[in-house]
């Protein structure tokens, strides 16, 4: 598999080093298997998601393929798009949704943030910085006129549309229930009368705790008529991405417990953020590991946040001159040609070593991916005889054999088969 992956010159013996941390994956057999959301599905494009902040501004388009954008955080929210009652600003977001288009990227479009003029509480502080963003409209007439208004103007443009942000924080919502419940019901019948085609996300919940009762009550008020797609950030920073496999599991039971467990599940934000910071070992191997495991966790899309987020987020693909592209984007661009297009067989975890086994969908030749979350050195069974290639998913080199056999740790090894 020449030519795949994307080396830069890096020398000597990289091991990462991730403390141990008891309790992460409490009650797991030493065997666990994952399998994927349908194991007769190819990874699609469109897995691979991906905010960029910049993108019409100061950072470059990134090489890889970016097969998903979520525009959050990207100056098109309601409060920028109408600062003014019907007066409209639609520059910006023209620019981005062509950007798009030009690259065969999806987009999705998160709903949020209330212009101070139309806020319930226009002098209350958000998170944004934004005075009045968090609290619901004051009017909800003001809220569908802006759906419809961004539904025709995007219709058959935008594919996909997000009804509000992490609602769970008070900071970016400071209303009630059953305002978000009904906004989320308008929205959706005003996206579907316009533009058939376009999906609707709910509201994307952030964490275990109240993320996920909030969206246990949402669906449970009505919300579970408001959308077609589960959002929901699976953020885990300190802890590794094996950490979120947990946080997905609880999901997936609040969605069954609702009776929606059969639609997708989309990772809308996951990342690592500050104040904690991971080193050049560390980042690389995180991206690829997310995203492995995401897809073995039936999350069907996983929107990295972000690619060239200097303040708040701690890995990031992109060095501050907003061009050079790092490690983490080497290893982003890496899992993405690798698993284009290839079944997942199965994943399984024995004590901290992880061993994903995929198949080329036209051949069905198995390739291996293995690492250990922990850092620590381990040795593949497979006989050599048995193996036609090795290479890493990250920027780092191979290991040397031990005894004959693959030796692996942190970073993801791709062993392919004869």
């Amino acid at each position: 598999m020449q030519g795949i992956i994307l080396r830069n010159r890096m020398t000597g013996v990289l091991r990462l080093v991730v403390p141990l941390l008891v309790g992460v994956l409490v009650g797991f057999p030493r065997v666990q298997r994952l399998y994927g959301p349908m194991p007769s599905r190819m990874v699609p494009a469109q897995f691979f998601g991906m905010h960029i902040h910049y993108a019409t501004d100061q950072t470059s388009w990134p090489h890889a393929q970016i097969g998903s954008w979520r525009l959050w955080d990207s100056g098109v929210s309601w409060s920028e798009l109408e600062p003014s009652p019907h007066e409209w600003n639609f520059e910006k977001l023209d620019r981005l949704v062509q950007l798009a288009s030009a690259h065969q990227t999806q987009v999705v479009l998160t709903l949020a943030y209330t212009p101070r003029w139309a806020s319930l509480r226009p002098d209350e502080k958000s998170s944004s910085g934004r005075m009045g963003a968090a609290a619901p409209p004051r009017d909800l007439a003001d809220w569908r006129d802006f759906i419809a208004t961004v539904t025709a103007r995007y219709r058959g443009k935008i594919q996909y549309y997000e009804l509000w942000n992490e609602p769970n924080d008070p900071g970016f919502y400071s209303g009630d229930l059953k305002t978000i419940v009904q906004m989320g019901v308008d929205a959706y019948r005003i996206i579907k009368a316009i533009d058939p085609r376009a999906a609707v996300l709910s509201p994307a919940m952030m964490g275990s705790g109240p993320g996920l009762r909030m969206l246990d009550a949402y669906l449970k008020a009505g919300g579970k008529d408001t959308f077609d797609i589960v959002s929901y950030h699976f953020y885990v920073t300190p802890l590794p991405p094996e950490a979120m496999l947990s946080l997905v599991n609880k999901v997936k039971e609040v969605m069954k417990t609702n009776g929606i467990g059969r639609r997708p599940l989309w990772a809308t934000e996951i990342g690592w953020t500050s104040p904690y910071k991971y080193d050049s070992q560390t980042s690389p191997a995180f991206v690829t590991r997310t995203y492995i495991l995401s897809w073995a966790s039936g999350v069907q899309r996983v929107f990295w946040y972000a690619w060239d987020n200097q303040h708040w987020s701690s890995i990031q693909m992109l060095m501050s001159d907003g061009h050079t592209e790092n490690g983490s984007s080497v290893a982003f661009s890496n899992v993405e040609r690798f698993m284009l297009g290839k079944k997942l067989k199965e994943c399984k975890r024995s004590g901290t070593d992880w061993n994903c086994l995929f198949l080329d969908a036209n051949s069905d030749k198995q390739t291996a991916v293995m690492w250990t979350e922990d850092g620590h050195v381990a040795t593949s069974s497979i006989p050599s005889q048995d193996i036609a290639e090795v290479f890493p998913l990250t920027p780092a080199p191979l290991l040397p054999n031990a005894n004959g056999k693959v030796a692996f740790n942190g970073q993801p090894v791709v062993i392919e088969m004869k």
